[in-house]
């Protein structure tokens, strides 16, 4: 397990070099989909068209990682349209691409995003999975850390956040 002061040094070193780099675009269009939840409960289908779109631009940056940012987001917006079946397949690739590119803290939140989705047995078997990873790699609070990296997902459209 990394030290807390450490984490955060390597954090912040991480983002630093990921915003000056193509990242930068990724992160112009992430960000709104970082506030999505409380957006889109205030506009409704204009925010989600705006989802949308920033998806698509993020995906056309044609990287493993993007593509999986894109699919989480895309996850978020069918989550709010009621559509059981993309959320759990976009969050599946998503969860696989993330894995793929080693960005496990992304693949621990679409874990838990899908285990609330699923609100089942193998739902809360994804959740305790991803809390103990998020545990021992010092999270104190996988719930908030989910809603920071994986917002836009809502107790309306599936099964319940935890």
């Amino acid at each position: 397990m990394i030290h807390q002061p450490c984490l955060v040094v390597i954090v912040a070193y991480a983002v630093s070099v990921f915003i000056r780099h193509a990242g930068q675009r990724i992160v112009d269009h992430r960000l709104p989909g970082d506030l999505a939840k409380d957006a889109i409960e205030l506009a409704g289908g204009i925010v989600l068209r705006s989802a949308e779109r920033d998806a698509r631009v993020i995906h056309r940056e044609k990287m493993g990682w993007s593509d999986s940012l894109a699919r989480l987001i895309r996850a978020a917006v069918a989550a709010e349209r009621g559509n059981h079946d993309a959320v759990v397949t976009l969050l599946d690739q998503a969860i696989a691409g993330f894995d793929a590119a080693e960005m496990a803290l992304f693949a621990a939140a679409a874990r838990r995003r899908l285990g609330q989705f699923l609100a089942d047995h193998r739902g809360a078997t994804l959740i305790e999975t991803a809390d103990a990873w998020m545990a021992d790699q010092g999270v104190f609070a996988p719930d908030r850390m989910t809603q920071m990296l994986a917002p836009g997902f809502s107790t309306d459209a599936g099964g319940p956040t935890r």
